[in-house]
Protein backbone atom coordinates (compact mmCIF):
# COMPACT_ATOMS: atom_id res chain seq x y z
CA UNK A 1 0.00 0.00 0.00
CA UNK A 2 1.07 3.35 -0.62
CA UNK A 3 1.26 6.15 2.41
CA UNK A 4 -0.06 9.11 0.08
CA UNK A 5 1.39 12.06 1.89
CA UNK A 6 5.00 9.96 2.14
CA UNK A 7 5.09 9.82 -1.32
CA UNK A 8 4.54 13.22 -2.26
CA UNK A 9 6.94 13.75 -0.15
CA UNK A 10 9.99 11.75 -1.63
CA UNK A 11 8.05 13.62 -5.06
CA UNK A 12 8.47 17.34 -3.93
CA UNK A 13 12.34 16.24 -2.12
CA UNK A 14 13.78 15.06 -5.47
CA UNK A 15 12.05 18.09 -7.18
CA UNK A 16 14.02 20.15 -4.82
CA UNK A 17 16.90 18.40 -4.42
CA UNK A 18 17.58 18.29 -8.42
CA UNK A 19 15.92 21.88 -9.22
CA UNK A 20 13.33 20.31 -11.99
CA UNK A 21 10.05 21.44 -12.99
CA UNK A 22 7.11 19.62 -12.02
CA UNK A 23 5.76 19.43 -15.08
CA UNK A 24 9.34 17.92 -16.04
CA UNK A 25 8.83 14.81 -13.43
CA UNK A 26 5.78 14.21 -14.55
CA UNK A 27 6.88 13.72 -17.62
CA UNK A 28 9.77 11.94 -17.87
CA UNK A 29 8.63 9.78 -14.84
CA UNK A 30 4.67 8.90 -16.24
CA UNK A 31 4.45 10.96 -19.18
CA UNK A 32 1.93 13.59 -17.24
CA UNK A 33 3.20 16.59 -17.05
CA UNK A 34 0.04 17.12 -14.69
CA UNK A 35 1.20 14.24 -12.55
CA UNK A 36 2.87 15.96 -9.98
CA UNK A 37 -0.34 19.09 -9.71
CA UNK A 38 -2.39 15.54 -9.20
CA UNK A 39 -0.58 14.33 -6.50
CA UNK A 40 -0.15 17.66 -4.35
CA UNK A 41 -4.28 17.75 -4.97
CA UNK A 42 -4.81 14.24 -3.54
CA UNK A 43 -4.13 11.82 -6.46
CA UNK A 44 -3.08 8.47 -4.94
CA UNK A 45 -1.20 6.26 -7.83
CA UNK A 46 -1.32 2.78 -8.92
CA UNK A 47 0.78 0.38 -7.28
CA UNK A 48 2.70 0.52 -10.67
CA UNK A 49 2.31 4.33 -11.31
CA UNK A 50 4.09 4.40 -8.25
CA UNK A 51 6.70 1.82 -9.28
CA UNK A 52 7.52 3.64 -12.25
CA UNK A 53 7.91 7.16 -10.22
CA UNK A 54 10.11 5.52 -7.91
CA UNK A 55 12.24 4.08 -10.32
CA UNK A 56 12.32 6.84 -12.31
CA UNK A 57 14.05 8.37 -9.47
CA UNK A 58 16.44 5.67 -8.79
CA UNK A 59 18.10 5.53 -12.13
CA UNK A 60 17.66 9.61 -12.60
CA UNK A 61 20.99 10.86 -13.90
CA UNK A 62 21.31 14.75 -13.26
CA UNK A 63 22.59 17.00 -16.49
CA UNK A 64 24.77 19.44 -16.00
CA UNK A 65 21.93 22.15 -14.96
CA UNK A 66 20.45 20.16 -12.02
CA UNK A 67 21.66 19.98 -8.86
CA UNK A 68 23.05 16.73 -8.16
CA UNK A 69 23.14 16.93 -3.98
Amino acid sequence: MIEPNAFKAEIEAFIKKHGIAATRFGKEAVGDPKFVFDIREGRSPSWRTAERVKAFMSDFQPGPTEASQ
